[in-house]
């Protein structure tokens, strides 16, 4: 074939043919490698052979519970770089850079079989650093890197997980009866319902709570900062 995959085979005479394809190394097939064709003396064409590719997905996302698994809520963290490395099949070496979208989504397409190692470049700032997961096909999950993904032919393979640990701060209102600005272990008052506010450097509110029966309050989910 040439570089746009197209193949002929002139000056024949007509008859029964049979055309057979050496399946490329990396690809999955769509269609069989072997054709079977009556050659008019117009000739003929289209005597076509499919191939396929894999893909390799995953996220970048704030890991709430760090549970490793990216759960119902869990918000994705957009613009985050992610590389693929490694050799398709084919032999030939792979570095792939993408960026993670306003899901914490990312996707590497038209992918060959072969081993592969899917890194997150850079850490979200503003977050912990949490658990990643190796998906579908496996590999080996380290910190914030996954290695040897054997990637099959015609997969699909899902769930590629990077995730990051948001901060967190709580507190307790409760009756200081000695004035002495520690809860001793006498101090058993709690204040239900009261209102805490927390603030950014520049005084904008970043999220309003009351405190609950024990005089507990907590702010999740927060970025690193003042």
């Amino acid at each position: 074939t040439d570089t746009n995959g197209f193949y002929i085979f002139p000056n024949l005479p007509t008859g029964n043919y049979t055309i057979v394809e050496t399946q490329p190394a990396g690809y999955g097939s769509s269609t069989t490698n072997t054709l079977n064709v009556t050659l008019p003396t117009t000739g003929v064409t289209n005597q076509n052979f499919g191939e396929t590719v894999s893909t390799l997905s995953g996220s970048v996302y704030v890991d709430s519970n760090n549970s490793s698994f990216r759960d119902a809520g869990e918000a994705g963290i957009g613009g985050v770089p992610v590389r693929l490395t490694g050799t398709n099949d084919a032999g030939q070496p792979v570095t792939i850079n993408t960026t993670t979208d306003s899901n914490g989504n990312y996707s590497f397409t038209g992918l060959l079989s072969g081993t592969y190692v899917v890194t997150e470049v850079t850490q979200p700032t503003g977050y912990g650093d949490g658990s990643d997961r190796a998906g579908s096909v496996g590999g080996t999950a380290g910190n914030d890197v996954v290695t040897a993904i054997t990637l099959p032919t015609a997969t699909d393979a899902t769930g590629y997980l990077f995730g990051e640990l948001p901060a967190r701060t709580t507190g307790t209102v409760w009756i200081d009866a000695n004035r002495d600005s520690v809860i001793d272990g006498g101090e058993t008052g709690r204040l239900n319902g009261v209102t805490v506010t927390l603030l950014d450097n520049l005084g904008n509110v970043v999220a309003t709570t009351t405190t609950d029966s024990s005089g507990n309050y907590a702010f999740n989910n927060l970025l690193a900062g003042t």
